[in-house]
């Protein structure tokens, strides 16, 4: 058995009480580790040397140690520079600086009356000794202290101009840096690597230094620049948050949030015609350009002006909880009430209570309804969307669709403004935007701004590529991990070992929680102390890795994650403990909370998740890898999602630079050439995704328009669709379409068709059935499929087991994971149930000879008659 296998399995059986020190990796040397999983606390071992030690005896074998004179030298020179550097980043503090120089003076002063004295003792101790004719060695010892205590106080009074200093170091990094675009120094030039008279390998040693000098050089140029992009915003005075009529509590909240000024292109955005007016807006910018900030300001002002609701629409629950609480920040002493409709939480009161709705698509569409119903949509004065590209989504796009489709209709015939409904549309750079303008008769903005610098890489083996696909440079670990074969530890470890975070995304949930098991065992492989290297590159970086992980704070996480309700997750206690979470939805809400609060902290740095905390979530990470450009089902990924991927790089106010890196195969090569290249895609009406997909849609459409009492007749149903976007697309009606909808709906009762003369003639009135299906939230088809079964099981119940039950509350959504079926695995299951469950199955349509033609593959799940067959 690997003894390297133990001691880590070892490290991560331990309960917490493995983590008393300051430090992760440092846990070693305050604990013995035992063959077996069981960890108990010892007395550390004699012979037992911690890394930084072990690095400090290899440096002393290859350098002289310094005299304490030069490190004295160095000590005052080093607080010489901090101060010029205080007087030269504010000189308003001269006042302080004058206090702290006197104050030195004067300790100074002492420290020579200190020598004073000790000179007098040190004379008079030498005196008695020559008299009493003791040992000369004393006498020399006395001496030496002499000579230290003169050294020491010479080196008071020595100075260094650190403005000479930083321009020789300025000029020495110019000579020795690589020049690049990425800001990690391991990724070397091809033109470097092929040319034989040059040097082909930077050393981790190197590395570290040539990082070191380069995250300083890029941070004084970010200082300069941001200076500058500073000095361009204060031109227009508008870009204070004071000009915009806010409450002062509102505008103390954003301060505390480090906010008072925007952008100029937010302030554009604002003085669109007639937006702040009550116009809509349809507006796009590249992600972390702050395009969240312009539909807040809107969004409040529009409730504090007109006294009226607003409906803040999100496509996850994470990111509606999170907006959720920041509004209750923000709006916390203006007595606006912010509540959230997201998956099972929703008000006592519901929206009648609420001043602010934030909300997920599904729960803002049962919103929309219950207002249409009431006739109190007028009480909504603003609908802010965000992620508004969407609506093309294939599985919620209609839905989105639906909900502005019925504002819009509702909002056409509205004469007086008072009760008009602003729409604001916050989406990603589409080349169609301007359809959606024109569907929703809204301003168009758009920008390319963002404020932090993001470089994007594509990664084959080890050679590193740009968006065109040109090699660009190299990975080269500065350290051996010996099953790190995609280099995604050592690139973690470096962006690590920088200061900085990283977030990993992959494709599947499993993935996600084996990647970061790999993750914390390679960082424990790199930072455990090791007797027999002598390498001063890897103690250096098994040094730096034990600074960056602070093992106290990361125990108080695993405290945190033991006191939720759920309890300590074990993969999660085996990878926190090493600086490495995961995200995906199989975990709780408080241990998301958990996990997100302390890698914005800084305290967790590795986050490997899901596509999911891509849209929105603003989580710091310097650099962001994407594991694979394939989704769950093998298809590529979107061009969107991509974007939004890569977008989480470099988060403004948190770093300075971002970095993005795609890995790949070589086989993949085009796909991929395709994916970073290539233009994101138009979005398209799902009412016109073709065959019966537009029956599907249109059939919500008419039936929630009728049930809601918004369209009674014939001439307002063909209106409502007009103000569809597939009408906007089209610029044409299929009128054949919305007939054969209506007849569908009034043929299996969803509608009646009341006839009379004058204006009574055909209206239209919903049914029980259809009032049902609009309060379930249910498609037709969906609810005609729920009506069946419970129709089925009115005739015949079974009582002797529960599986009947289960099978009828069951949402119908779970139908999704058909295709993905074990079908031999569910002929086993089937096989082995008792004959009153199998009774359940017949009555419910269970087949062994189809399950059997499932398992040979002999049926196409995805055709919807061999389903049916």
């Amino acid at each position: 058995m690997d003894p390297e296998g133990d001691m880590f399995q070892d490290s991560f059986d331990a309960g917490t009480v493995q983590m008393p020190g300051d430090n992760t990796i440092m846990m070693m040397e305050e604990f013995s580790i035992n063959t077996t999983s069981d960890f108990q606390p010892k007395k550390t071992s004699p012979g037992f040397i911690s890394a930084k030690k072990l690095y400090n005896e290899n440096m002393s074998r290859h350098a002289k140690v310094k005299s304490p004179e030069l490190n004295s030298k160095d000590e005052s020179k080093k607080k010489s520079a901090e101060i010029e550097l205080r007087k030269e980043v504010n000189p308003k503090n001269s006042n302080v600086l004058k206090q702290m120089d006197m104050k030195s003076k004067e300790n100074q002063a002492s420290a020579v009356e200190q020598k004073d004295s000790k000179e007098h003792t040190s004379k008079s101790g030498k005196d008695q000794l020559a008299k009493s004719g003791k040992d000369q060695i004393v006498i020399k010892i006395a001496k030496s202290v002499e000579v230290s205590e003169s050294a020491r106080l010479s080196s008071d009074d020595a100075s260094i101009d650190l403005k000479s200093k930083e321009k020789i170091l300025s000029n020495k990094n110019n000579k020795t840096r690589v020049d690049k675009q990425t800001n990690d120094n391991m990724i070397v030039p091809n033109k470097d690597r092929n040319s034989p008279k040059k040097k082909d390998i930077v050393s981790a040693k190197e590395y570290l230094d040539l990082n070191k000098q380069d995250n300083k050089i890029s941070d004084e140029k970010n200082q300069d620049n941001s200076d500058s992009k500073s000095e361009d915003i204060v031109e227009d005075p508008a870009c204070d948050l004071d000009k915009w009529g806010l409450p002062e509590s509102i505008l103390e909240q954003y301060q505390d949030k480090g906010i008072s000024r925007m952008f100029s292109w937010q302030v554009e955005c604002l003085r669109s015609d007639g937006v702040m007016q009550g116009g809509n807006l349809v507006y796009s910018a590249p992600t972390s350009a702050g395009k969240t900030l312009v539909a807040e300001i809107l969004m409040m002002k529009r409730v504090i002006e007109c006294g009226r609701k607003a409906l803040l629409i999100l496509p996850f629950v994470s990111l509606a909880r999170e907006k959720m609480f920041h509004l209750q920040h923000v709006l916390s002493d203006t007595g606006i009430r912010v509540e959230g409709f997201m998956g099972s939480i929703s008000p006592a009161g519901g929206i009648k209570v609420t001043d602010i709705a934030v909300a997920t698509i599904e729960k803002a569409n049962g919103i929309v309804n219950r207002l249409l119903e009431e006739g109190e949509l007028h009480t909504v004065c603003c609908v802010v969307v965000d992620e508004l590209h969407l609506l093309g989504d294939p599985s919620r796009g209609y839905l989105l669709e639906l909900l502005l489709t019925k504002i819009r209709y509702v909002s056409h015939g509205q004469r007086d403004p008072e009760k008009s409904v602003q729409i604001i549309g916050m989406s990603a750079t589409l080349p169609n935007l301007s359809d959606l303008s024109r569907w929703l008769n809204a301003s168009l903005y758009t920008t390319n701004f963002r404020p932090v610098p993001l470089t994007e890489l594509v990664k084959i083996g080890t050679t590193l590529l740009n968006t065109e696909l040109v090699p660009v440079g190299s990975v080269l670990p500065g350290v051996k991990i010996p099953s790190d074969t995609d280099h995604l530890s050592w690139l973690s470890l470096e962006t690590v070992l920088g200061g900085h975070s990283i977030l990993i995304f992959c494709p599947i949930k499993s993935w996600v929680e084996k990647l970061a098991e790999t993750l914390a065992k390679d960082f424990f492989y790199v930072g455990k102390p090791d007797l027999d290297d002598n390498d001063p590159v890897s103690c250096s970086i098994r040094s730096k890795l034990q600074e960056q992980l602070d093992g106290f704070k990361l125990s108080e996480v695993l405290e945190q994650l033991r006191r939720c309700p759920s309890g300590l997750d074990a993969t999660l206690a085996s990878t926190v403990r090493f600086g490495v979470g995961f995200h995906h939805a199989g975990l709780t809400t408080d241990e998301r909370d958990i996990l997100e609060g302390n890698f914005k902290a800084g305290v967790i740095r590795v986050l490997v998740a899901t596509s999911t905390l891509s849209s929105g979530v603003n989580l710091p990470a310097r650099r962001v890898i994407l594991r694979c450009p394939m989704t769950y089902n093998g298809q590529l990924m979107d061009k969107l999602a991509y974007k939004q991927m890569v977008g989480r790089a470099g988060r403004k106010g948190v770093d300075s630079a971002g970095e993005s890196i795609l890995i790949c195969k070589e086989s993949e090569r085009e796909k991929v050439r395709e994916l970073v290249r290539g233009e994101t895609e138009a979005v398209i009406s799902c009412l016109a995704a073709g065959g019966n997909r537009l029956a599907a849609s249109m059939k919500r459409a008419i039936l929630e328009v009728i049930v809601s009492g918004a369209a009674k007749t014939r001439e307002e149903v063909e209106r409502y669709a007009q103000c569809t976007l597939l009408a906007a697309q089209i610029e044409r009606e299929e009128e054949n379409s919305i007939l054969q909808c209506v007849e569908f709906l009034e043929n299996n009762e969803f509608i009646r068709i009341q006839g009379g003369e004058g204006e009574d003639a055909h209206r239209y009135n919903a049914t029980r059935l259809g009032m049902a299906c609009l309060a379930s939230s249910l498609a037709p088809d969906e609810g005609l499929t729920v009506f069946t079964e419970l129709a089925r099981a009115r005739k015949q119940f079974v009582l002797e087991n529960e599986l009947h039950i289960i099978y009828l509350i069951v949402p119908i959504y779970a139908a999704v994971s058909w295709p993905k079926l074990d079908w031999m695995g569910f002929l086993s299951m089937w096989e082995g149930l008792s004959e009153d469950m199998r009774r359940v199955g017949h009555i419910v349509g269970v087949e062994e000879r189809w399950i059997v033609r499932a398992m040979r593959g002999t049926i196409r799940s995805t055709d919807p008659k061999q389903r049916a067959a």
